[in-house]
């Protein structure tokens, strides 16, 4: 097996996908070449990250490629995906023939890597699917334990109108809800198409989801290292080309719910949604506004539409997959080993003492 690193994504740039580029490899947009160039900018900066990239093969071609993210927390200095709370699913671009390592043979890769890096402490890989667009996720074998929470998926097969018909959740309801504000106005919705909408749909989405975040969570969000200059340096950069996806449902020229997400390898990733403070609420706009997103990637020709992670109810009501996700968490040194159990034994206090939390209605989800 060969493993080889890089700080210069260039170094591996012939072999590595942009969000454009169709499979093979496997990959989530998360690890695409140009996504991480983002957010190496934005929120890596901000963070004092430094991306590492792998490359791991034999004779016949590449098996995997990864980008790992060196930061310090708390004194201890990690090794993780590139994150900061805008990753769903962090795992690697697979090649097909990755799906077939043994535990022994990704152990020994993960060796191989952790020699080559600069000094970390430990591993910590958080969000890690089983697979990848249909290939075995070998980073899967070096995980110990369950995620907290799961991915949801929608696969789009059939054409809309049988979607609508037999997989929404009661569509009477929709229907009336959607017939209830068109009493109240003119309801559009809208795909931004130029840099001015997609603007002025971005801030109606970070104006609303920080409101929701203080009402909720009592701190704003979007005030995380990076957080703001990711989503607007994203949306500069791929909203014209369509790998950034900003849309909204519009009352009266009023934006009442918003969603910023991506899209890759013919995969819709929905990512942050939001709704307005007002009357209309109780009418689901959000829920309206997934509806009208579903029916806009039939249209597009896509296959997939990511829910994206966590457990809420109102993904549980549409015909979807659920996506089990794990943890490992690898430790490198005795301080990692400490930061390591520190960190569980945390999460077991909060399990059973914070209450089954659960998102009221479609204002999109905190990401940790």
């Amino acid at each position: 097996m060969q493993v080889k690193t890089s700080s210069d994504i260039a170094d591996f740039a012939a072999e590595w996908p942009n969000m454009a580029d169709r499979a093979p490899p496997a990959f989530h947009v998360f690890q695409a070449r140009d996504y991480l160039q983002e957010w190496e900018r934005s929120i890596g900066r901000a963070r004092g990250a430094k991306l590492v990239f792998v490359r791991v093969g034999d004779e016949r071609g590449p098996l995997m490629l990864f980008a790992l993210a060196l930061e310090r927390r708390r004194g201890v200095r990690v090794a993780c995906f590139p994150d900061g709370g805008v990753a769903d699913y962090n795992a690697p671009v697979l090649f097909p023939r990755a799906g077939a390592l043994s535990v022994a043979e990704m152990s020994a890769v993960w060796r191989r890597v952790g020699g080559l890096l600069p000094h970390f402490d430990a591993a910590l890989f958080d969000k890690v699917p089983e697979s990848v667009g249909g290939v075995a996720n070998p980073m899967r074998l070096l995980a110990q334990e369950p995620y907290s929470e799961s991915g949801h998926v929608l696969e789009l097969d059939g054409d809309w109108e049988a979607f609508a018909a037999t997989r929404l959740h009661r569509p009477k309801d929709s229907r009336r809800k959607r017939r209830r504000l068109g009493e109240l106005g003119v309801l559009r919705f809208v795909v931004a198409d130029s840099a001015a909408e997609r603007e002025r749909l971005l801030d109606a989405l970070i104006q609303q989801k920080t409101r929701r975040y203080l009402e909720t969570r009592g701190v704003d969000g979007f005030n995380r290292p990076g957080y703001r200059a990711y989503f607007h340096a994203l949306t500069r950069r791929f909203g014209e080309t369509g790998e950034a996806h900003l849309s909204g449902l519009e009352l009266n020229g009023e934006m009442i719910a918003a969603h910023w997400g991506l899209v890759a390898a013919e995969r819709f990733y929905c990512l942050m949604l939001s709704h307005a403070h007002g009357p209309w609420a109780q009418y689901s706009p959000g829920q309206i506004l997934v509806e009208e997103l579903i029916a806009w990637c039939y249209r597009a020709g896509l296959s997939t539409f990511d829910l994206g992670i966590g457990d809420a109810q109102w993904k549980e009501r549409l015909d979807q997959t659920r996506s089990r996700l794990w943890r490992a968490h690898l430790a490198h040194s005795f301080a990692g080993k400490a930061y390591i159990e520190a960190a569980r034994l945390k999460r077991a206090l909060r399990a059973s003492t914070r209450p089954l939390e659960r998102e009221p209605g479609l204002e999109g989800r905190w990401v940790a």
